[in-house]
């Protein structure tokens, strides 16, 4: 009689057992990849991002970036886009990423703008500035200009959504009354 070791029979399980387990990793791996994959939209048309942001009853973040600003990419990359994996967030805010550099943008009322006018009309005289706004373009707090540090970054930009969205439902509260 043969060590179990050296059985046919055995290999072939412990064989079944490692390709599953390949297979298992890869498809863990391939659903982070989508999570991953989640990041905040450009946008062009601020008119359909502020009736979505209706529908879903939230305030409608934008944040004014600059192609090749390492600043708006660390805004990006280590909370815009984390929060938008968040699920605590869907029911907070809807974010957009708006390129001042870039060229029209459809304004709140339909008009085509140029994204740099926009800027200004906001006070994004810095790239990351980031916005909370009612769905006819009014700011609900103040302005995020820029980024100092990145340790309370994220303190900051929670208290505004925070806000921004009991002030929006305050004044969707005085509409329906």
């Amino acid at each position: 009689m043969l060590p179990f070791y050296a059985d046919r029979a055995f290999f072939m399980k412990i064989r079944h057992l490692v390709i599953l387990l390949i297979f298992s990793l890869a498809g863990s791996t391939a659903s982070a990849g989508t999570a991953e994959g989640r990041r905040v939209p450009l946008t062009t048309d601020l008119q359909a991002d502020a009736a979505q942001a209706r529908a879903m009853g939230v305030p409608l973040l934008v944040m004014f970036s600059l192609d090749d600003c390492p600043y708006c990419m660390v805004v990006r990359e280590e909370f815009l886009d984390p929060m938008q994996r968040n699920n605590d967030y869907r029911d907070k805010v809807l974010m957009r990423i708006l390129r001042m550099d870039g060229d029209f943008v459809t304004d709140f009322d339909g008009r085509r703008v140029e994204a740099d006018d926009l800027a200004v009309r906001y006070g994004a005289s810095v790239a990351p500035t980031v916005v909370l706004l009612d769905h006819n373009g009014r700011l609900l707090v103040k302005r995020l200009l820029g980024i100092t540090t990145s340790d309370y970054y994220g303190v900051y930009l929670d208290a505004a959504i925070n806000l921004s969205l009991q002030r929006l439902r305050e004044q969707l509260a005085l509409v329906q009354n």
